[in-house]
């Protein structure tokens, strides 16, 4: 038997944001609607990478599909293609959610159409500056959206989305960050989304960035995470912050821009399966717990697409909503992040532990006090029973429990003393009454 206790009087934070999601809550060309799930699970920020690719490549969020010719005049109005991108911008935030747009281009594993480098770097900069411009100011019929964070491009450390060298992406993001931060002075630039963020690359940019006494800006630090161990996130969130410490970069927030359960990179179809299980959604909830222990500061779950493989949140709905479209059905690991946003919503982290194993807390105190558990661990995960240790004795608590049989079911209830049960692959949230 495992002890929980948890001392709801001793705050020893906030609840930080990791529970954004990657891309937006209508896709497949606004065909799919996951607006009122966005809602509900209280989703605080979207990060803007692979929106609507491939059902729209072309017209959505990527530089190279709001500037379609690149030999055309950065300051003509005529030469921006923003209005599918308005649409799946305000779709987003009408939910309450926030925006990280990352500036570059979608993915490509063959042809490498829009992965070469800009041919120049500073009118590339010119033409993200209209962009910042269109969301923030109004500019060519634009809109006012207040958008603070804004990545430079995506896996330069790779070929499929940075078709050029590494130097060459170095000397890229100082011409364009430098540019834009004399811009926009007040917004936040950085990135960029590191596909493997222990594999050299981080340092060598940062080398590259502090040689010559200089310190380019780098307000935050993006980089990814695929694996099956929850805890393997954190170590790589611990790499970055020890390599920005080395070089001076300690203000610089760290965001794990992409995460989500790969079992085996060569057996992906088996963790595709997972992924929209009961399975995907204890991983889910275990990762989310657990980097509330980590230097990382937010983090986003790939992806909302329900089409997509990768999307254990969502599947293509049959419930029909005005202009054809569909409300898009929730899977368990949906009910990972509703109840990750019941704690957010108390905003005031308080001291939990329990043995080191295979299940993870997390637990708020605000309006009401909140705790959430995770029952995970990829082989090997048994039936948990936890005895109860609260600082409040009295509080009695509603059980609602997602596991292989139950979909944020009510249990019963329970207050401090009483055992609960948790089977594998399962989520409890624990609400006060």
């Amino acid at each position: 038997m495992k002890h929980l206790s948890i001392d709801f009087s001793r705050v020893i934070g906030p609840v930080k944001q990791m529970n954004g999601i990657n891309c937006g809550p209508l896709t497949r060309n606004f065909h799919d609607d996951a607006r009122p799930w966005f809602k509900e699970a209280r989703i605080p920020f979207s990060h803007l990478h692979d929106c609507e690719n491939p059902y729209g490549s072309g017209e959505f969020v990527d530089v190279d599909s709001i500037f379609k010719v690149f030999k055309c005049d950065p300051d003509d109005p005529e030469c921006y293609n923003f209005r599918l991108t308005d649409e799946y911008l305000k779709a987003i935030t009408e939910c309450g959610t926030g925006i990280l747009y990352r500036l570059g281009c979608a993915i490509d594993f063959q042809y490498h159409i829009h992965t070469v480098p800009p041919k120049d770097y500073l009118k590339w900069a010119k033409i993200v500056e209209h962009i910042i411009l269109h969301y923030n100011y109004g500019w060519a019929d634009g809109l006012h959206l207040n958008i603070r964070d804004w990545e430079i491009w995506s896996e330069p450390d790779t070929k499929n989305i940075w078709y050029g060298e590494w130097e060459e992406f170095f000397a890229f993001y100082k011409v364009v960050v430098t540019y834009l931060k004399n811009r926009f002075p007040d917004l936040h630039f950085g990135g960029s989304d590191i596909a493997n963020i222990e594999g050299g690359f981080l340092r060598s940019f940062l080398e590259y960035m502090t040689k010559d006494g200089s310190h380019v800006p780098y307000d935050f630090c993006t980089y990814q995470c695929y694996m099956k161990e929850p805890d393997d996130c954190v170590k790589r969130a611990e790499y970055a912050r020890d390599i920005l410490h080395e070089f001076g970069y300690d203000d610089t927030e760290i965001v794990c821009s992409e995460w989500n359960y790969v079992q085996n990179w060569q057996n992906m179809p088996e963790s595709f399966r997972l992924i929209k299980k009961e399975h995907g959604a204890a991983f889910c909830a275990a990762l989310m717990c657990t980097m509330q222990n980590s230097p990382a500061n937010r983090a986003a779950y790939y992806v909302a697409h329900p089409k997509s493989s990768w999307c254990g949140l969502f599947s293509k709905g049959t419930s029909m909503v005005n202009g054809g479209g569909a409300i898009a059905e929730r899977e368990k690991p949906y009910y990972a992040f509703k109840a990750y946003g019941d704690i957010a919503a108390q905003k005031d982290r308080v001291e939990a532990s329990i043995e080191e194993g295979n299940v993870y807390v997390l637990a708020a105190a605000g309006e009401k006090k909140t705790v959430m558990l995770a029952n995970y661990k990829d082989e090997g995960a048994v039936l948990e029973k936890i005895r109860l240790n609260f600082s409040d004795p009295e509080t009695v608590f509603e059980v609602f429990r997602t596991d292989k049989r139950n979909t944020e079911a009510c249990i019963g209830r329970v207050k401090s003393g009483d055992v609960l049960s948790m089977p594998k692959d399962s989520i409890v949230l624990l609400k006060e009454i």
